[in-house]
């Protein structure tokens, strides 16, 4: 036997009451989409305190020559006049190699920080080439006013971050292994070893290799600082995002990992050979990286915000549909609190979703969590309606209803289409049945032909 809570049998004050209902749990839902949110920069200070320990995001460049340039300075005018001329520091010289081919192995793995994996990786990279006709950078100077101190000449190699390189297997340059420490390159940080050019090695070709391991976490970018680049970068994570400047020449990616090549015939910025001061800018050379991100295709906290999203769309057309099967049923009429009742425990869904998917991954928490809602309203509805075949036929369109809902969040691309057919189909469904319902006040349907009244 049905309940008779509304007072009457009036449609629109039922339909009236529904909708403040509706969006009275719009406050639920909110919270949350909050806790989503507070539970998403948890995750975010998590991958910052591993990333502070491993290295963040990592970007490195071809290396560059670079030689030191002095600049004559005018004496003071109490100098004696055969007094030696004084010298003062000016802008180094830069070369960029003729080419340049690197060869990479990411060897990835996910950190722990309380609940939240974090994506790392540790790079084993070799950086190979040549620079050519060293005594161009005697061009790029003013030989009456400056001068090049080529005993201080350095192999200067540009990366991200010095305390994320965990060996320096090799350095060298024509031959010779180089001492190496920190340095800078503009305003970025560098590796360098020195190597003094004589007059024989700057009208030849100086080949150079670097052998390094450096560790990271998220992504590895790679800056082509060369006339021509030949990038292959191979690793064992099975979601690669191949960004940045250069689209791949070729990629292969399977469920034990990736390999990946670039190749790159000019520098996307105008850079000569040799050059000094500002030919280039940190934007731009880190602008020119290209490389792999280790994508994460189903984001947790992602997909929890995206559900919750559909949440009020999801209770109202529930709703809808108890209102619509109550007045088909013309025995049964539900009470506001059993509304209530329902609508919080729909509510509930996405809290439990948020709770489980945090320690069981998001796919098998959303079939737990839709379970039990479903078995928990089935249940509810079964005493209401005093029918078991109600029940099931509330339960199971309840659950294709969860079932439509993962498919929409899981789909990347097509997530928009199908929420807007979705809710076109529901909609459409709603009115159809509810087409002769007399929004009047009668709870029986409205005639389909005109119908004379008699005195």
């Amino acid at each position: 036997m049905g309940l008779r809570g509304f007072g009457g049998d009036g449609v629109l004050a039922r339909a009236g009451v529904i909708g403040v209902l509706t969006l009275l749990l719009l406050w639920p839902l909110g919270q949350v989409a909050g806790l989503v949110t507070e539970r998403e920069a948890v995750r975010d200070a998590a991958r910052e305190t591993i990333a502070a320990r491993v290295g963040a995001r990592q970007w490195i460049a071809g290396p560059v020559l670079r030689v030191p340039v002095q600049r004559r300075r005018l004496p003071p005018t109490t100098a004696p006049t055969d007094a030696a001329p004084l010298w003062e520091d000016a802008e180094p010289v830069f070369l960029r190699s003729e080419d340049l081919e690197v060869e990479g192995t990411m060897q990835a793995e996910d950190l722990r920080k309380g609940l939240h994996r974090v994506p790392t990786y540790e790079a084993t990279l070799v950086l190979r080439g040549r620079f050519t006709d060293a005594a161009r950078l005697a061009r790029s100077i003013d030989p009456v006013e400056e001068r090049l101190l080529w005993d201080e000449a350095r192999l200067v190699l540009p990366l991200s971050a010095l305390e994320s390189v965990r060996r320096i297997v090799g350095f060298s340059l024509d031959g010779a292994a180089l001492e190496t420490g920190g340095d800078a390159f503009m305003e970025l940080r560098a590796l360098a070893g020195r190597l003094p050019l004589d007059a024989t090695r700057r009208e030849r070709a100086l080949p150079f290799e670097v052998r390094l391991v450096l560790s990271g976490s998220e992504a590895l970018q790679l800056v082509p600082l060369s006339a021509a680049t030949r990038i292959a970068l191979r690793g064992n994570w099975p979601h690669p995002d191949f960004d940045g400047a250069e689209a791949t020449a070729a990629r292969e990616v399977t469920s034990a990992g990736f390999a990946a090549r670039w190749n790159s015939t000019r520098l996307r910025w105008t850079v000569p050979p040799a050059w000094r001061g500002g030919a280039l800018t940190a934007r731009e050379l880190l602008a020119a990286g290209s490389g792999v991100t280790l994508f994460e295709p189903l984001d947790v906290y992602a997909l929890n915000y995206r559900a919750v999203r559909y949440g009020v769309l999801f209770v109202a057309m529930t709703f809808l549909g108890l209102f619509a099967w109550e007045h088909a049923s013309r025995g049964v009429r539900l009470h506001p609190m059993q509304y209530l009742l329902v609508g919080l425990a729909l509510a509930v869904f996405f809290l439990l979703l948020l709770a489980l998917s945090e320690h069981i991954g998001f796919a098998l928490a959303y079939a737990l969590a839709a379970g039990a809602l479903v078995a928990l309203i089935g249940v509810y509805v079964a005493g209401i309606a005093a029918s078991r075949r109600v029940a099931l036929a509330v339960a199971g369109a309840l659950a294709a209803g969860y079932g439509l809902l993962y498919a929409i969040l899981a789909s990347e691309d097509q997530a928009l289409l199908l929420g807007a057919l979705t809710v076109f189909a529901a909609l459409a469904a709603l009115m159809l049945a509810t087409r002769r319902l007399d929004w009047r006040g009668s709870t029986a349907p409205a005639a389909t032909g005109s119908q004379e009244s008699g005195t």
